[in-house]
């Protein structure tokens, strides 16, 4: 019988190595019950990490957000910012686009929430509502749409009440199913200002925060 005890420097606790002997069956019995149960520990944890749900914190893609406005209709507004207003027939619409590659098809998404804090606009006079819709059509370009050529707004998704004094304005868009854009791997949205009023507002990248959970398929 050999004793291995602790090394300087270390913790290691004192073991016992056996030499020459074989083990009784009751102990190679209960070591291989051990040895299963732990494997059967790890593939458990291993399941759980892979379908845990996730949370993704996704800005535009680059490039691909901008405005359009009614006043000028054939012109394209890449370099404008991203500002939203309506006065009058002058309508100023914001689109962005969304890159959901790293999400993948076996989940299901469970939140969508958009947030957006104030960019600097000279034309505040006060709270307004933005609405936020759903756009099914991916296909446009920021640089190149304009206000003739702009996609439409298929859902409102939501509304929320937009205050200089109270940031960032976060709109919740979980009402909606997104497994076609998880499909397609990209997610457009657009910022409309409802109401005529002599207030613009400005924002700086609107980001959404996205969580998913394990699809879990239909029980027969």
């Amino acid at each position: 019988m050999k004793k291995l005890t602790s090394l300087r420097g270390t913790f290691l606790p004192m073991l016992v190595i056996t030499e020459g002997r074989r083990q009784p069956m009751k102990n190679r019995i209960g070591n291989i019950v051990i040895g299963v149960f732990f494997f059967l520990c790890f593939l458990s944890i291993f399941q759980i990490r892979a379908t845990f749900a996730g949370i993704y914190m996704l800005y535009p893609v680059n490039g691909e957000n901008g405005s359009v406005d009614s006043s000028y209709p054939d012109t394209n507004f890449y370099d404008y910012g991203l500002s939203v207003y309506h006065y009058g027939d002058d309508q100023h619409i914001v689109y962005l686009k969304y890159d959901l590659s790293s999400i993948s098809d076996h989940t299901h998404i469970d939140s969508v929430v958009l947030i957006a804090r104030y960019g600097g606009l000279s034309q505040y006079y006060g709270p307004v509502p933005v609405d936020i819709y759903y756009v099914s059509n991916d296909s446009w370009s920021a640089r190149t749409f304009t206000w003739n050529t702009r996609p439409d707004l298929d859902v409102l998704l939501a509304r929320s009440t937009f205050d200089e004094n109270v940031q960032p304005t976060v709109w919740d868009l979980s009402c909606y199913n997104y497994k076609l854009d998880q499909r397609d791997n990209y997610l457009s949205l657009a910022m409309v200002q409802p109401n005529s009023t002599v207030t613009g507002i400005g924002f700086v990248s609107p980001f959404i925060v996205i969580t998913t959970k394990p699809h879990i398929p239909p029980q027969p």
